[in-house]
């Protein structure tokens, strides 16, 4: 529901750069998730674009809702500069941490007639580029990079929820877990 299409920035700065916004209900909290595709960085201006992209999103992240989720090729590593200024400026996690290194592009090997292809090798050569951005009050359960589907990308799964009893003004003291239907805090003694 309330899905629509913008661009990254009004103007000639980004090169007619689509972005999805669409919202969702995850356990009785609204979500509002972004899916993006930024300029790749082949030439200066390109770069440029990408960046304007990035500010465009950190200028916007109040606007976005508390519980926000960034999915896209956004044509940069987590280890780059614009990548970790937009994770630092709009306050999202990186969902691939604490689950090692995915590279995720690229995967020319199976489309140039190569089966079969040894993980090793593939990720010798390849970076993750796509990512999935979470807000603190969304829960990483899992992620993990899917089998070769004919693209030059490998797919990104995540599985997500939501923190029981968020407040945005106060530390977390229950744990979730996870459940078939929804997220319920731990209500033990122990906690």
């Amino acid at each position: 529901r309330n899905a629509r299409l913008v661009y990254a920035a009004p103007g000639a700065k980004v090169a007619n750069q689509a972005n999805i916004i669409a919202q969702f209900t995850l356990n009785q909290k609204p979500v509002t998730i972004l899916v993006a595709h930024p300029a790749s960085p082949i030439l200066p201006s390109h770069l440029t674009w990408l960046q304007e992209s990035f500010r465009t999103w950190e200028a916007a992240r109040g606007k976005l809702g508390q519980n926000l989720v960034v999915v896209g090729d956004l044509n940069t590593s987590p280890w780059s500069v614009e990548f970790k200024d937009l994770t630092r400026q709009t306050g999202l996690r990186d969902s691939q941490l604490g689950y090692g290194v995915q590279p995720s592009w690229p995967m020319l090997l199976p489309i140039i007639g190569i089966r079969n292809t040894p993980t090793l090798l593939t990720n010798l050569f390849a970076i993750p580029i796509d990512h999935v951005l979470v807000s603190g009050n969304i829960l990483v359960f899992a992620r993990k990079t899917g089998p070769f589907v004919g693209s030059d990308h490998l797919p990104v799964t995540v599985e997500i929820g939501m923190r029981p009893g968020v407040n945005p003004n106060q530390p977390e003291r229950s744990t979730a877990i996870r459940s078939n239907t929804s997220l319920k805090p731990n209500t033990s003694k122990n906690n």
